[in-house]
C-alpha cells in the first residue's frame, strides 16, 4: 500500500514498477549490498554505481531500482542527486 501511495504521482502504474525492478535484479543479481538500498552504502559504491549504470544509459535501460533512481538521475525524477544549481 506505502509503495502504490509513493508512486501515484510519478506516472508509473504500480506492476511497470515491479517489473522494472525484477528486471533490474536479474541483472545485477540478488545481493542486497550491491544496491543503493543496502544499509552500509558509502560514497565510493554510490559514484561506483552511478558511472556503472547511470551516467552512460537511458532512465529505462540503466539497471538502477526504482528507489535507486531518486539518486542518481538525470531526468528529473523527483530532485537529482548531481545537479548543481546556480546561487
Amino acid at each position: 500500500m506505502e509503495l502504490r501511495k509513493r508512486i501515484k504521482n510519478v506516472g508509473w502504474k504500480y506492476d511497470d514498477l515491479l517489473h522494472f525492478d525484477d528486471k533490474v535484479i536479474k541483472k545485477r543479481g540478488l545481493d542486497i549490498d550491491q544496491y543503493l538500498i543496502s544499509p552500509n552504502v558509502n560514497m565510493q559504491q554510490l559514484m561506483e554505481i552511478y558511472f556503472t549504470y547511470a551516467w552512460q544509459t537511458n532512465c529505462d535501460s540503466n539497471y538502477l531500482l526504482f528507489s535507486e533512481k531518486h539518486l542518481c538521475n538525470e531526468v528529473d525524477f523527483g530532485d537529482s542527486f548531481f545537479t548543481i544549481r546556480k546561487r
